[in-house]
């Protein structure tokens, strides 16, 4: 073992190392065994053995013994980006998923950057809109939406705790989303980003930003942080028909 390792860790990961050579299912050696093995205490094996099982590497079983095993891998809830624009609430709805929101917050602000790219005067009011979206209680996303506050004020008094924005929209203004331009990059995670989504500052993560229209009408601007394990977008191109093919 490393000089300076704590046992119990170093045993762990030297066990993390056979059992990925082993199948599922495959006989570990008794604790009685591993002592004697590695030259270490019985309550070293313990610890270790207790952390193999947390993380899904081993099943024990009272009086049959310790199996190697393959922790459940974790469900994705892939987001769609196709020629339609439907949002991310009714995609996940529509395939049998709860989503739910915490809204970190919803208030009117002024900020002329995002004004700008809202084509909005630098003076105007934004609704700012703040939230972490969960797909069965597991959360998967940081996003952050801006409008125009004199057109859309009330999005800023809505709950969307269990509510889409899009559907709002659609609803309270009678806006017929029809168009979603997005750029899609890597981002390094923020310290409130970090702080809000529980990793590390700096952490590399998925991010997207969105500019979504009614028509000619641009309707919302927004930033979308992917928490780690959900980085997943599917795309789907579809050929304009109308357009002749060309070799």
């Amino acid at each position: 073992m490393t000089a300076g390792t704590i046992k119990h860790v170093a045993v762990h990961d030297l066990l993390a190392q056979q059992i990925e050579r082993m199948s599922p299912g495959d006989r570990l050696p008794t604790e009685a065994q591993l002592c004697k093995q590695l030259n270490v205490s019985r309550i070293t094996v313990r610890r270790a053995m207790a952390d193999l099982e947390q993380e899904g590497l081993i099943v024990r079983e009272q009086g049959r013994g310790t199996f190697a095993s393959r922790p459940a891998l974790p469900q994705v809830f892939r987001e769609t980006l196709s020629e339609h624009v439907t949002g991310f609430h009714r995609q996940q709805t529509e395939l049998g998923h709860s989503v739910t929101s915490t809204v970190v917050s919803n208030e009117v602000v002024f900020d002329i950057r995002k004004a700008e790219l809202l084509r909005l005067a630098p003076s105007q009011p934004l609704v700012r809109l703040e939230r972490l979206r969960y797909v069965n209680q597991q959360l998967h996303q940081h996003v952050v939406t801006w409008l125009d506050a004199v057109t859309f004020g009330d999005v800023a008094q809505h709950d969307f705790t269990d509510a889409s924005l899009f559907d709002y929209l659609r609803s309270a203004h009678d806006i017929l989303l029809t168009r979603n331009d997005l750029t899609i990059r890597i981002v390094q995670a923020s310290d409130e980003t970090a702080n809000l989504l529980n990793v590390p500052n700096g952490t590399c993560l998925l991010g997207m930003d969105s500019t979504v229209f009614a028509g000619d009408r641009l309707v919302a601007y927004g930033i979308t942080t992917h928490a780690p394990g959900f980085g997943e977008i599917e795309i789907s191109l579809q050929a304009n028909p109308s357009v002749s093919e060309r070799d």
